[in-house]
């Protein structure tokens, strides 16, 4: 694996940095869908106490993880299989692995839309799709949240 380098120009000091994917772009893209869900099961396994075989296909991940497991999903995704997606895309209700798949084979998921937008007032960032406090708080779709 190569790696990028940066150094400190009043020390010594070297510092490794991971290139962006571990793979390259176009090998997983000639990966038939079957391949990819196969290693992708395998992957999801590492992150969900669950044996490949036992992991649905179907279900929402949001169902299966936690936010943290989520993030760490995500970077797997974006460094094993050089696919680009947004902070908050693994949060959305139908993504699921049969989604992912394609989205793998894509290299993209055609359904994240940008989180910037130039039709927010001020060129701001829109925050989640939920509505009411769960929107002003910039949580994710599906989440409750409430006062104590």
């Amino acid at each position: 694996m190569e790696k990028d380098s940066i150094a400190n120009n009043n020390s010594n000091i070297k510092i490794d940095v991971p290139p962006k994917s571990r793979v390259n772009p176009e090998t997983i893209r000639k990966l038939s869908k079957k391949q990819i869900l196969k290693k992708l099961l395998n992957d999801t396994s590492k992150h969900v106490p669950l044996a490949p075989g036992s992991i649905s296909k179907t279900d929402d991940l949001v169902t299966m993880m936690d936010s943290l497991t989520l993030s760490q999903f995500k970077g797997m995704l974006e460094y094993e299989y050089a696919t680009k997606l947004s902070d908050g895309y693994l949060f959305r209700p139908g993504v699921s692995i049969n989604k992912l798949v394609d989205v793998i084979k894509l290299g993209y998921a055609p359904d994240d839309g940008d989180e910037s937008s130039d039709n927010v007032p001020g060129g701001g960032v829109v925050v989640g799709q939920s509505t009411g406090l769960a929107g002003a708080l910039g949580c994710p779709p599906g989440v409750c949240c409430s006062i104590m």
